[in-house]
């Protein structure tokens, strides 16, 4: 298991990107210096404190120039934690295997007879492959999801931390925040889920039993791999 897995599943990593980023932060550059103004007034007409407006001044600018280093650095520090997480803790997870390998090796039982011999080997691979299959749908859209959230936070990040400098927006540089956080954390519920459903069908299958014997054992994994599509909801929670 390759240590940037979880990187790859949930990633889209667009070099371009990074142009739009910076021409969007120059126009939040242009539009700091009319905020201040608009927020000085507006200090003046209100409590006069202008110590609280140099303050986020100071805030604003730190963000700007730091933000998008951060961002990126803790994301790929999470990233490559997670898959180091799940390479210990799931070492045979078939949902980080190639399309064309087998999904799982069924342990052989020395009282099987040849018809158990190749039916439950056959079939536990079938059920790991649906699952594996399954799986692959809701990791597309997850990735979709996430590398949305990843980009958008650092692109709008300037403009957001201007937005700071006024009252009723001064919840915008909070969101800025909460999605960067948001990137940290997913990996983590998503690799949660993987080996919670990886395991128990690797458990099954190195003792030779056939894993769809048990069909509400079967019924709950079919629910925890849905939990994919709500790991989103899941981690903002």
């Amino acid at each position: 298991m390759r240590n940037d897995v979880i990187r790859h599943m949930l990633l889209i990593e667009e070099p371009s990107i990074l142009k739009l980023h910076q021409e969007l932060m120059n126009i939040a550059i242009y539009a700091l210096g009319p905020l201040f103004i608009i927020a000085v007034i507006l200090e003046f007409f209100g409590e006069l404190n202008f110590g609280a407006v140099l303050k986020k001044l100071m805030i604003i600018s730190i963000v700007m120039t730091c933000f998008y280093q951060f961002h990126t650095t803790a994301v790929s520090v999470a990233l490559e934690a997670a898959s180091s997480t799940l390479q210990r803790v799931s070492p045979k997870n078939i949902f980080v295997k190639k399309w064309y390998e087998v999904k799982i090796r069924t342990g052989e039982k020395r009282d099987w007879g040849f018809l158990e011999r190749f039916a439950i080997p056959n079939l536990n691979d079938l059920v790991a492959t649906g699952f594996f299959l399954l799986s692959k749908v809701f990791i597309w859209l997850l990735k979709l999801i996430y590398s949305t959230v990843y980009h958008f936070t650092y692109l709008f990040s300037g403009i957001t931390a201007a937005l700071y400098l006024l009252g009723w927006t001064k919840d915008a540089l909070k969101g800025t925040v909460q999605g960067s956080i948001w990137c940290m954390l997913m990996p983590f519920v998503v690799i949660a889920i993987l080996a919670l459903v990886g395991n128990s069908f690797v458990e099954a299958a190195d003792t030779g039993e056939l894993i769809f014997s048990k069909i509400d054992t079967i019924v709950w994994l079919f629910g925890v791999t849905l939990l994919l599509l709500l790991s989103p909801v899941i981690t903002l929670g």
